[in-house]
């Protein structure tokens, strides 16, 4: 049975695209539910944090499916008006394991099927750092670009703060910071 998620702090593009792979999924018998969308710089940091200490604890104690990214560098992060552009959505009434794993599988090739960026897939597939429950929007495709441009600018003075700049200004526009959980 498919249930309402809360969607309120995700970004309209996303939460729409998120209701449309819950309508698709349904189709095919499988059902979902929201792990994690926004996350405060507080919660990132522990969620590395412990990532980096033992993957095996992050798991056991926070969920934590696949490496973090760093602190400010990751798409759950409210920078789109105060909304997330990512969000985990992890399959659920299956028991764990290859029933599971294939229908987190199907799900994700039906995000990407609407538009959307599937963790598991923006790293090699099978990579052990592949984060299959992980989705995002992508932000060349209908963002606008005034929120684009000031995600790339923060991104660019958190890099700046982390050392993974030099003071002097790139010479043309960085990746999009974030990716990864």
């Amino acid at each position: 049975m498919t249930r309402p998620l809360d969607l309120a702090d995700l970004h309209p593009d996303l939460a729409e695209k998120v209701r449309e792979l819950q309508a698709r999924a349904a189709t095919e018998g499988i059902y979902f539910v929201k792990t994690s969308g926004a996350r405060g710089f507080a919660k990132q940091a522990t969620l590395y944090t412990a990532y980096q200490r033992s993957p095996k604890d992050a798991r056991t104690k926070y969920g934590v499916v696949a490496k973090p990214a760093p602190m400010g560098l990751t798409r759950h992060h409210p920078y789109f008006g105060g909304k997330a552009a990512a969000v985990d959505l992890a399959v659920t009434g299956i028991a764990a394991g290859a029933a599971r794993d294939a229908a987190q599988r199907l799900l994700g090739l039906m995000a990407e099927d609407i538009g959307l960026v599937w963790g598991w897939r923006a790293d090699p597939p099978g990579d052990p750092d592949g984060d299959p429950v992980h989705f995002e929007l992508k932000l060349v495709d209908g963002m606008p670009i005034d929120t684009a441009r000031e995600y790339i600018r923060l991104g660019e003075r958190l890099d700046r703060i982390a050392g993974y700049l030099t003071s002097t200004p790139p010479t043309s526009t960085p990746p999009l910071p974030g990716g990864g959980a």
